[in-house]
């Protein structure tokens, strides 16, 4: 993701540093993954019973994590538009849509 990221653009500090903390969180969700691919998705609870592994739980919050680092990153697509600029287009569109 880092070297994706930085070979097609030009981040200031602050970008970095959210950067930084998206790749890091995405190391994350590989380790989660792969502790789930080996443990599978059921443990045991206190009293022996099946309960979902907590690291299902761990690995759904990482991967959302990415997900808001990435859009606060906030970086334009193939037109040139970011995120908040589409959102605020969509926005715009439909309240002209209601008049």
């Amino acid at each position: 993701m880092w070297g994706l990221i930085l070979g097609e653009f030009t981040l200031d500090a602050r970008e970095l540093l959210v950067l930084e903390q998206a790749a890091r969180q995405a190391d994350a969700v590989a380790a989660l993954e792969l502790e789930i691919a080996e443990a599978g998705l059921v443990g045991r609870g206190s009293r022996g019973q099946p309960r979902l592994s907590p690291t299902v739980s761990e690995l759904r919050q990482a991967r959302l994590s990415v997900a808001k680092l990435l859009r606060d990153l906030a970086l334009p697509d193939h037109d040139g538009a970011t995120a908040t600029t589409r959102r605020a287009s969509k926005a715009a569109t439909a309240r002209w849509e209601q008049r």
